[in-house]
């Protein structure tokens, strides 16, 4: 397989350039299909109930914002100096750089140059899935820093000098850009696309990326309802884009259950 990689890999930037736009031209048309007959809808019903679950949560534990950021702020438990300390691993750098780049990569590669078809399925779908981590990573984040610009809702460090509840929508500060969590985001991404990619390790990656988005409080960024809504988001979105994909039979398929798309092998 790296023999017909490098065999199929551009001579020149303009080659490049051509693959990358027939690549992604193939890539558009698979996309533009109408979805298979008898798929399941985009947004379930247990998917549906499960947003308002986590809307109701919101709206729960923002009454105890200020309580939650008091008590973990001052709390020397080595839990949560951890999770301070590691709050960073969920920036969207981290994910979208490699993935973006083996994306760009495979994209540029010649495909006509590989005459095994059982080779060219295989960097097919690694370039597929490649793509999907990046858009499923920076099309949240994307949408989340236009929320938090419209919302203004002030960090905790603003409690110095105003509530739990003061928001300054438009005000373009960091310092008024809590709700929702973009980190916090991040981390219900990674944790749906761990949990599609591993399904018999989805509850163990769901709880890994709600202790990464955690994080944000012990770091003192955050409030826990900030930190609820940006992981719910993160989560939902990405299984949205999975579903989506699934209808069309492109890298995700329905299994029996056809509530949670299974990764095409």
């Amino acid at each position: 397989m790296r023999g017909a990689l490098l065999t199929a890999m551009p001579g020149t930037p303009r080659a490049a350039l051509a693959n990358t736009v027939r690549s992604w031209r193939r890539g558009v048309f698979r996309l533009s299909r109408a979805p298979a007959a008898g798929s399941p809808p985009l947004v379930s019903p247990a998917l549906a109930w499960s947003m308002v679950a986590a809307l109701a949560l919101v709206l729960v534990a923002a009454a105890f914002d200020p309580l939650v950021v008091d008590a973990v702020g001052t709390s020397q438990w080595p839990a949560w100096r951890f999770l301070a300390a590691v709050t960073d691993a969920a920036r969207v750098h981290w994910y979208l750089v490699p993935s973006g780049a083996i994306a760009l990569v495979l994209g540029s590669v010649d495909w006509r140059a590989i005459t095994s078809q059982a080779v060219r399925a295989r960097l097919f779908l690694a370039h597929g899935r490649a793509a999907f981590i990046f858009v499923a990573i920076a099309a949240p984040a994307i949408v989340i820093n236009v929320i938090k610009q419209v919302v203004g809702r002030g960090r905790p460090v603003t409690r110095q000098d105003f509530d739990a509840f003061v928001f300054a929508p438009f005000e373009f500060d960091y310092a008024y850009q809590s709700f929702p969590s973009g980190h916090a985001t991040t981390s219900g991404a990674l944790a749906m696309l761990l949990a599609l990619w591993f399904p018999r390790r989805a509850p163990l990656a769901l709880v890994f990326g709600a202790c990464l988005a955690f994080a944000r409080v012990p770091a003192g960024a955050h409030y826990l309802s900030d930190v609820i809504a940006g992981f719910a988001i993160g989560a939902a979105s990405t299984l949205v884009l999975a579903r989506w994909l699934a209808r069309r039979r492109c890298l995700f398929r329905f299994g029996p259950s056809r509530e949670r798309p299974v990764l095409i092998k």
